[in-house]
């Protein structure tokens, strides 16, 4: 739900665009913009754009818990079970495509107010368990490229980079916990003397 809003000399709002989101590299998006070059109208429905990507998955140690650490959850009787997430964080890359500075800074205004510099979003990861995660979302940083070459008839695209970090856990496979049927205790007297209590 992010627009764009263009407007008439006199202030008065003259044109309202919604900008698209999609996964897909940078580099498609400049491809295709220099295939077109000089084709201005059908630049102008391409742009302005937003398209995100994955930039690298790394493992987060400083998030580490046992590795023989279970989680449960009993729904209607049946109990599931699963070892406790590999966490990880994985590095996002959102590029903003924009012919001109004031949409890009449109597009911005809508985005950074929600990173301080971490957004937490709750989500539902484990369907089957009904586990809900906590994923904190930090943007890292925020770096603008205004390709512009040669004369007037060539496009000028700027392209605003926000590089974000996700904190997220990878889980294994969910199972029916088994019913515990035996127990081995060891009991022993504390101090050496005495009877066990």
């Amino acid at each position: 739900d992010i627009y764009v809003v263009r407007r008439n000399a006199n202030g008065t709002e003259n044109n309202r665009i919604k900008v698209p989101i999609e996964y897909s590299p940078k580099q498609k998006w400049w491809r295709m913009l220099k295939e077109r070059d000089g084709q201005f109208k059908t630049v102008g429905a391409i742009l302005p754009r937003i398209s995100f990507e994955i930039t690298s998955v790394s493992y987060d140690g400083s998030r580490k818990v046992s590795s023989v650490q279970q989680l449960f959850h009993e729904s209607g009787g049946v109990t599931k079970q699963a070892f406790a997430p590999t966490p990880y964080i994985y590095t996002i890359e959102l590029n903003i495509m924009v012919e001109n500075s004031d949409d890009g800074f449109q597009i911005l205004e809508q985005i950074l107010p929600y990173f301080n510099p971490t957004f937490h979003v709750s989500a539902l990861l484990v369907p089957t368990m009904g586990y809900h995660d906590d994923i904190a979302i930090t943007l890292n940083s925020t770096s603008k490229v205004d390709d512009y070459e040669g004369d007037f008839e060539k496009i000028r695209v700027q392209t605003w980079t926000l590089s974000f970090g996700a904190d997220m856990n990878i889980y294994g496979p969910v199972k029916d916990a088994k019913l515990i049927k035996k127990a081995i205790v060891d009991i022993h007297a504390v101090g050496g003397n005495g009877p066990v209590t």
